[in-house]
C-alpha cells in the first residue's frame, strides 16, 4: 500500500511527539513510548489534566507508528495529533512551495 501525504505527515508528527528523528526501529519507538508514557501516566499524576492529555498524545503517536493501518483513523478523525491547519501548512511546505 502506497503512503499518502497525510500518512507521511502523521508519521513525522508522531516521531516528533516521541522525540525521534529520521529512520527509527521498532525497538527505538517502543523505548521512547515507554519512557514518555511512564513520565506522564495519569496514575502517576492524578488530577493533572496536562499530563493526561500528554499521555493521550504519546499513545496516539505510538499507535500511528506501530500500526500503520490505524493512521487512517487519525486521518479521518483529526485527533489531538493532527489538526487540519498543521497538515495543510506541512503539505504546502513539502509539496507546493517546492514546485
Amino acid at each position: 500500500m502506497r503512503a499518502t501525504n497525510m500518512d507521511l505527515f502523521l508519521r513525522e508528527k508522531a516521531k516528533t511527539i516521541l522525540g525521534l528523528q529520521g529512520e527509527v526501529s521498532a525497538t527505538e519507538i517502543k523505548r521512547a513510548y515507554r519512557r514518555l508514557a511512564q513520565e506522564c501516566h495519569p496514575d502517576r499524576h492524578p488530577g493533572d489534566p496536562e499530563k493526561e492529555e500528554r499521555f493521550k498524545l504519546v499513545s496516539e503517536a505510538y499507535e500511528i507508528l506501530t500500526k500503520p493501518k490505524s493512521a487512517g483513523k487519525y486521518r479521518l478523525e483529526k485527533t489531538t495529533v493532527l489538526g487540519y491547519e498543521a497538515y495543510y501548512k506541512w503539505w504546502r511546505q513539502n509539496f507546493i512551495d517546492s514546485i
